[in-house]
């Protein structure tokens, strides 16, 4: 590969396209052999890239949107689930196969292979991620809730809430805006349940499963003692009680100081306990059974300290 088309790719975050190949003095032939020697790959028709996409199917997403908007550049923007990636947003259990664009001229929805083109939003408003142009990320996440679950989309708006990219106030205009494209019914609990005060998927996840079978919970509460030294902010308290829910990812027990952050967890918990809060640890499987982890948050409550 000669210098000029990396030098072309590394100003499109590892992107190039068969015109900027030939740019480069690269013909058929020869991108052909770069190809077969693995040194590029081929995302969409006329767009490849030098880079490994990254180990996660979400970041194959984010490859194929950003090649899919070459292909239609200055014509569509980035928009639901695409979009939401884009913005570097957790998504849970959303199909990934699929590019959302919107056209920025009058046109109607339609598919082709991995693309789904959809009309134009008047008004909506445009953002952009490096050279990357979407619709507004409020847009794109309402567009995002009306495709998919509650408890889905409640993760990434609580993310963008939590980081300050979107407001309630611009999610309720989206809605708004919307109104005649997507089920307001669909959205409106979303945007309900959604707080910015959870950290993360797996905490919002735990809340909204929780509460729509009953619990009352608050997010990141500072437990303090009785001088009034803080000696925990916890996920989730169920309110009105001394019963604690911790979401545990084991992220942060992994790597580098992560036995010391598992010594200091358990100080914590110990502490707490000496306190009078009962603790209860959530992890990824219990999500597979909410029924039966709000019933074993209620029998904490009942044996918990008034």
């Amino acid at each position: 590969m000669n210098g000029l088309l990396p030098a072309i790719a590394d100003a499109q975050e590892g992107l190039f396209t068969a015109t900027d190949a030939t740019r480069a003095g690269l013909d058929h032939a020869g991108l052909g052999r770069l190809l077969r020697q693995g040194k590029c790959r081929r995302l969409t028709h006329g767009v490849y890239s030098v880079r490994d996409a990254g180990p996660r199917p979400v970041d194959d997403h984010a490859a194929l949107a950003k090649a899919v908007l070459m292909r239609y550049r200055g014509r569509a923007v980035a928009s639901h689930l695409s979009a939401v990636v884009l913005h570097r947003l957790p998504v849970y259990r959303v199909d990934l196969r699929t590019v959302h664009l919107t056209s920025l001229t009058p046109t109607n929805s339609r598919r082709r292979r991995e693309v789904r083109l959809h009309r134009l939003v008047p008004g909506g408003g445009l953002a952009r991620v490096g050279p990357w142009p979407t619709v507004s990320v409020a847009v794109a996440l309402v567009q995002l809730a009306a495709m998919t679950s509650v408890g889905s989309a409640v993760v990434s708006v609580d993310a963008a809430l939590h980081s300050g990219l979107v407001t309630t106030n611009a999610l309720n205009a989206a809605m708004e805006l919307l109104a005649g494209r997507v089920h307001t019914a669909i959205v409106r609990p979303v945007l309900d349940h959604a707080d910015g005060r959870s950290e993360s998927p797996g905490e919002s996840l735990v809340r909204v499963g929780l509460t729509v079978r009953g619990l009352r919970l608050v997010p990141q509460v500072r437990i303090t003692d009785r001088q009034g030294r803080v000696i925990a902010r916890v996920d989730l308290l169920v309110e009105g009680t001394m019963v604690v829910i911790e979401f545990d990812g084991m992220v942060k027990y992994r790597g580098e100081g992560g036995e010391a952050a598992l010594i200091q967890e358990k100080l914590r918990e110990n502490e707490l306990r000496r306190m009078g809060y009962t603790i209860v640890r959530v992890t990824w499987s219990d999500l597979s059974d909410l029924d039966a982890l709000a019933a074993r948050v209620r029998d904490a409550v009942a044996q918990s300290r008034p």
